[in-house]
Protein backbone atom coordinates (compact mmCIF):
# COMPACT_ATOMS: atom_id res chain seq x y z
CA UNK A 1 0.00 0.00 0.00
CA UNK A 2 2.82 2.38 0.83
CA UNK A 3 4.56 1.67 -2.45
CA UNK A 4 1.32 2.39 -4.30
CA UNK A 5 0.94 5.76 -2.56
CA UNK A 6 4.52 6.70 -3.42
CA UNK A 7 3.99 5.82 -7.08
CA UNK A 8 0.83 7.88 -7.11
CA UNK A 9 2.67 10.83 -5.76
CA UNK A 10 5.40 10.55 -8.41
CA UNK A 11 2.84 10.45 -11.19
CA UNK A 12 1.30 13.75 -10.06
CA UNK A 13 2.24 16.78 -12.31
CA UNK A 14 4.87 19.21 -11.02
CA UNK A 15 3.44 22.35 -9.54
CA UNK A 16 3.38 25.25 -12.00
CA UNK A 17 5.43 28.44 -11.40
CA UNK A 18 3.55 31.28 -9.90
CA UNK A 19 3.34 34.61 -11.78
CA UNK A 20 5.49 36.24 -9.15
CA UNK A 21 8.21 33.66 -9.57
CA UNK A 22 8.14 34.07 -13.35
CA UNK A 23 8.51 37.82 -12.98
CA UNK A 24 11.47 37.37 -10.64
CA UNK A 25 13.20 35.02 -13.09
CA UNK A 26 12.61 37.36 -16.08
CA UNK A 27 13.86 40.33 -14.08
CA UNK A 28 17.01 38.43 -13.10
CA UNK A 29 17.67 37.49 -16.74
CA UNK A 30 17.17 41.08 -17.88
CA UNK A 31 19.44 42.37 -15.14
CA UNK A 32 22.15 39.96 -16.18
CA UNK A 33 21.77 41.01 -19.83
CA UNK A 34 21.91 44.70 -18.87
CA UNK A 35 25.11 44.14 -16.90
CA UNK A 36 26.68 42.45 -19.92
CA UNK A 37 25.74 45.41 -22.13
CA UNK A 38 27.19 47.83 -19.61
CA UNK A 39 30.43 45.90 -19.54
CA UNK A 40 30.47 45.95 -23.37
CA UNK A 41 29.92 49.72 -23.68
CA UNK A 42 32.15 50.71 -20.78
CA UNK A 43 35.42 50.72 -22.85
CA UNK A 44 33.70 52.69 -25.63
CA UNK A 45 32.48 55.28 -23.16
CA UNK A 46 35.98 55.53 -21.72
CA UNK A 47 37.50 56.07 -25.17
CA UNK A 48 34.98 58.77 -26.03
CA UNK A 49 35.68 60.52 -22.75
CA UNK A 50 39.43 60.36 -23.37
CA UNK A 51 39.06 61.81 -26.90
CA UNK A 52 36.85 64.60 -25.56
CA UNK A 53 39.40 65.58 -22.91
CA UNK A 54 42.20 65.42 -25.48
CA UNK A 55 40.26 67.63 -27.88
CA UNK A 56 39.63 70.20 -25.15
CA UNK A 57 43.38 70.62 -24.65
CA UNK A 58 44.50 70.22 -28.29
CA UNK A 59 42.10 72.61 -30.05
CA UNK A 60 43.46 75.75 -28.32
CA UNK A 61 47.02 74.50 -28.89
CA UNK A 62 46.40 73.91 -32.60
CA UNK A 63 44.75 77.30 -32.89
CA UNK A 64 47.81 78.90 -31.31
CA UNK A 65 50.11 77.07 -33.75
CA UNK A 66 47.95 78.23 -36.67
CA UNK A 67 48.05 81.79 -35.33
CA UNK A 68 51.85 81.71 -35.16
CA UNK A 69 52.05 80.28 -38.68
CA UNK A 70 49.74 82.96 -40.02
CA UNK A 71 51.48 85.74 -38.08
CA UNK A 72 53.82 86.36 -41.03
CA UNK A 73 53.48 86.92 -44.75
CA UNK A 74 56.43 85.31 -46.49
CA UNK A 75 57.81 86.22 -49.91
CA UNK A 76 60.54 83.84 -51.02
CA UNK A 77 59.73 83.99 -54.74
CA UNK A 78 60.85 87.55 -55.53
CA UNK A 79 64.49 87.47 -56.71
CA UNK A 80 66.76 89.89 -54.91
CA UNK A 81 68.55 91.02 -58.07
CA UNK A 82 67.24 91.91 -61.50
CA UNK A 83 68.55 89.73 -64.33
CA UNK A 84 70.74 91.08 -67.12
CA UNK A 85 68.95 90.93 -70.49
CA UNK A 86 70.56 91.29 -73.91
CA UNK A 87 67.65 92.03 -76.26
CA UNK A 88 64.19 93.53 -76.09
CA UNK A 89 60.93 91.90 -77.18
CA UNK A 90 57.58 93.30 -78.25
CA UNK A 91 56.80 96.71 -76.78
CA UNK A 92 59.57 96.61 -74.19
CA UNK A 93 61.67 99.75 -73.89
CA UNK A 94 64.68 101.03 -71.96
CA UNK A 95 64.96 103.83 -69.42
CA UNK A 96 68.13 105.17 -67.81
CA UNK A 97 67.76 105.37 -64.05
CA UNK A 98 69.88 108.03 -62.35
CA UNK A 99 68.66 107.84 -58.74
CA UNK A 100 70.08 105.92 -55.78
CA UNK A 101 66.89 104.92 -53.95
CA UNK A 102 66.98 101.32 -55.25
CA UNK A 103 70.54 100.59 -54.22
CA UNK A 104 72.17 97.28 -53.40
CA UNK A 105 75.45 96.69 -51.59
CA UNK A 106 76.95 94.91 -54.61
CA UNK A 107 77.78 97.49 -57.26
CA UNK A 108 76.85 95.38 -60.27
CA UNK A 109 73.28 95.07 -58.98
CA UNK A 110 72.76 98.74 -58.22
CA UNK A 111 70.17 100.37 -60.45
CA UNK A 112 71.72 103.83 -60.48
CA UNK A 113 73.06 104.79 -63.93
CA UNK A 114 71.74 101.54 -65.37
CA UNK A 115 69.56 100.97 -68.42
CA UNK A 116 66.43 99.31 -67.09
CA UNK A 117 64.05 97.32 -69.29
CA UNK A 118 60.35 98.14 -68.90
CA UNK A 119 57.58 95.69 -69.82
CA UNK A 120 54.42 97.73 -70.44
CA UNK A 121 52.22 94.75 -71.30
CA UNK A 122 52.32 93.08 -67.91
CA UNK A 123 49.43 90.81 -66.95
CA UNK A 124 49.59 90.90 -63.18
CA UNK A 125 51.31 92.87 -60.42
CA UNK A 126 52.79 90.81 -57.60
CA UNK A 127 54.19 91.79 -54.25
CA UNK A 128 57.90 92.46 -54.67
CA UNK A 129 57.68 93.61 -58.30
CA UNK A 130 59.63 96.73 -59.25
CA UNK A 131 57.40 99.08 -61.22
CA UNK A 132 57.86 102.12 -63.41
CA UNK A 133 55.18 104.59 -62.32
CA UNK A 134 53.94 108.12 -62.70
CA UNK A 135 54.21 109.97 -59.35
CA UNK A 136 50.95 111.02 -57.76
CA UNK A 137 50.11 114.62 -56.96
CA UNK A 138 50.82 114.01 -53.27
CA UNK A 139 54.26 112.61 -54.08
CA UNK A 140 55.11 115.58 -56.28
CA UNK A 141 53.99 118.13 -53.69
CA UNK A 142 55.98 116.53 -50.87
CA UNK A 143 59.14 115.60 -52.77
CA UNK A 144 62.28 117.70 -52.87
CA UNK A 145 63.43 116.05 -56.07
CA UNK A 146 61.27 113.80 -58.22
CA UNK A 147 61.32 113.05 -61.93
CA UNK A 148 58.36 112.67 -64.26
CA UNK A 149 58.45 108.91 -63.67
CA UNK A 150 59.75 106.87 -60.78
CA UNK A 151 60.91 103.35 -59.92
CA UNK A 152 59.82 101.62 -56.71
CA UNK A 153 58.83 98.23 -55.33
CA UNK A 154 55.31 96.94 -54.69
CA UNK A 155 55.02 96.05 -50.99
CA UNK A 156 51.24 95.93 -50.45
CA UNK A 157 48.38 94.80 -52.69
CA UNK A 158 44.76 95.91 -53.23
CA UNK A 159 42.52 95.40 -50.22
CA UNK A 160 45.39 95.13 -47.74
CA UNK A 161 46.36 97.37 -44.84
CA UNK A 162 50.02 98.33 -44.62
CA UNK A 163 51.83 99.77 -41.63
CA UNK A 164 55.43 100.03 -40.45
CA UNK A 165 56.49 99.36 -36.87
CA UNK A 166 60.07 100.14 -35.86
CA UNK A 167 61.35 99.60 -39.38
CA UNK A 168 59.34 96.42 -40.04
CA UNK A 169 56.66 96.34 -42.74
CA UNK A 170 53.37 94.88 -41.53
CA UNK A 171 50.59 93.67 -43.83
CA UNK A 172 47.17 93.33 -42.20
CA UNK A 173 48.97 93.30 -38.87
CA UNK A 174 51.31 90.49 -39.95
CA UNK A 175 55.06 90.73 -40.38
CA UNK A 176 56.24 90.83 -44.00
CA UNK A 177 59.11 88.38 -43.99
CA UNK A 178 61.31 89.00 -47.01
CA UNK A 179 64.56 90.78 -47.84
CA UNK A 180 62.70 94.04 -48.60
CA UNK A 181 60.42 93.83 -45.54
CA UNK A 182 62.69 95.84 -43.22
CA UNK A 183 64.45 99.18 -43.21
CA UNK A 184 67.58 98.87 -45.34
CA UNK A 185 70.46 101.08 -46.34
CA UNK A 186 72.08 100.16 -49.66
CA UNK A 187 70.83 96.62 -49.40
CA UNK A 188 71.79 96.01 -45.78
CA UNK A 189 69.18 95.71 -43.05
CA UNK A 190 69.41 98.49 -40.46
CA UNK A 191 69.14 96.58 -37.17
CA UNK A 192 69.65 99.38 -34.66
CA UNK A 193 68.26 102.56 -36.11
CA UNK A 194 68.48 105.68 -33.96
CA UNK A 195 65.02 106.59 -35.21
CA UNK A 196 61.90 104.45 -34.93
CA UNK A 197 60.64 104.29 -38.50
CA UNK A 198 56.87 103.96 -38.21
CA UNK A 199 53.91 104.31 -40.53
CA UNK A 200 50.31 104.45 -39.35
CA UNK A 201 48.01 101.88 -40.99
CA UNK A 202 47.03 102.73 -44.56
CA UNK A 203 44.05 100.92 -46.10
CA UNK A 204 44.22 100.15 -49.80
CA UNK A 205 41.23 100.11 -52.10
CA UNK A 206 40.38 97.51 -54.73
CA UNK A 207 42.58 99.24 -57.33
CA UNK A 208 45.38 100.54 -55.11
CA UNK A 209 48.94 99.42 -54.38
CA UNK A 210 51.61 100.61 -51.99
CA UNK A 211 55.16 101.21 -53.18
CA UNK A 212 58.42 101.89 -51.38
CA UNK A 213 61.96 102.47 -52.55
CA UNK A 214 64.40 99.85 -51.30
CA UNK A 215 66.30 102.63 -49.52
CA UNK A 216 63.34 104.28 -47.85
CA UNK A 217 64.94 107.54 -46.85
CA UNK A 218 66.10 108.21 -50.44
CA UNK A 219 62.69 107.71 -52.08
CA UNK A 220 59.33 109.39 -51.69
CA UNK A 221 57.94 109.92 -48.19
CA UNK A 222 56.77 106.70 -46.55
CA UNK A 223 53.22 107.95 -46.02
CA UNK A 224 52.82 108.81 -49.72
CA UNK A 225 53.29 105.37 -51.25
CA UNK A 226 49.72 104.76 -52.36
CA UNK A 227 49.20 104.53 -56.13
CA UNK A 228 46.54 103.11 -58.45
CA UNK A 229 46.95 100.58 -61.21
CA UNK A 230 46.57 103.39 -63.74
CA UNK A 231 49.66 105.08 -62.28
CA UNK A 232 51.79 102.05 -63.18
CA UNK A 233 53.33 102.39 -66.63
CA UNK A 234 55.13 99.06 -66.63
CA UNK A 235 57.19 96.50 -64.72
CA UNK A 236 60.99 96.64 -64.53
CA UNK A 237 61.99 93.16 -65.67
CA UNK A 238 65.77 93.48 -65.98
CA UNK A 239 68.93 95.43 -66.67
CA UNK A 240 70.04 95.95 -70.25
CA UNK A 241 73.30 94.11 -70.72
Amino acid sequence: MAEFEQLKILKQPLPSLTERKKAEIIQAIRKKSTNKKRLFYLPLIGMCLAFTILAIFLIPLLSEVKHVKNATIIDRSTPRYLPFIESLHGDQYVIQYIYDDMEEWQWEHRLIDKDLIVEPNYKIINRGDIVYFKPTKVMIESAVQLSEFGVSRIVALPGETISISKGQIMIDGKKLETYYGRLRDRGKVVENSKENIDLDPVNLGANEYYILADTWWRGHRLENGKITKEDITGKIIGIRE
